[in-house]
């Protein structure tokens, strides 16, 4: 599970997000994938939920969403954008 780091500030402008953590004053421009990751997390959707939307929204194969939406979320982690629950 997956939770956004309450120190990160977002905008949304012209349909991209913007975050800047306010702790360490980095800023990310996030591209379409993480943008559509960022906006259901925020709306408290699971992994699957996003899988599908991603596969709706991409008109790619689940496995192909799977492994982009793992790829992005290590990424908001590492960067400290999203906080890991849980392991």
């Amino acid at each position: 599970m997956y939770t956004l780091n309450s120190d990160v500030a977002f905008r949304e402008v012209d349909g991209s997000i913007l975050l800047v953590n306010l702790k360490s004053g980095f800023y990310y421009s996030l591209n379409g994938t993480a943008t559509l990751v960022y906006r259901l997390l925020n709306q408290n959707k699971g992994i699957p939920e996003i899988i599908r939307e991603i596969c709706s929204v991409y008109e790619v194969p689940e496995d192909t969403a799977r492994r982009d939406l793992e790829e992005c979320l290590e990424t908001l982690v590492r960067e400290q954008v999203l906080l890991k629950q849980g392991g």
